[in-house]
């Protein structure tokens, strides 16, 4: 007899359900997630990343603003060596991490 394992939607129950890992402030939750209830929470925070500031893990080398940098100038954009880099170009360099 075979056993069939799989992970289920703790929200409502959908069999095929991946884990993810939340974090805010001090708090961890691990949750299992439907595509389409992954989905909506994206959807749902989607604006508060935008308005953020992404951050790196204390010692962890490189700042994103370095690594965009260099994948712009490697990619033909041109950026200054100081300053911001606009938004319209950290979107592409950020678009590039999720492909």
């Amino acid at each position: 007899m075979a056993i069939k394992n799989y992970r289920v939607d703790d929200l409502d129950g959908t069999e095929g359900a991946e884990p993810h890992k939340l974090v805010l402030d001090s708090r961890t939750v691990a949750i299992d997630l439907s595509e389409e209830n992954y989905g909506k929470l994206v959807g749902f925070l989607e604006p508060f990343f935008k308005a953020g500031t992404v951050r790196t893990a204390a010692g962890s080398g490189e700042s994103e603003t370095t690594k965009a940098r260099a994948w712009l100038r490697e990619n033909g954009h041109e950026v200054n060596d100081k300053g911001r880099i606009p938004d319209d170009k950290m979107a592409l360099y950020r678009a590039s991490l999720e492909s």
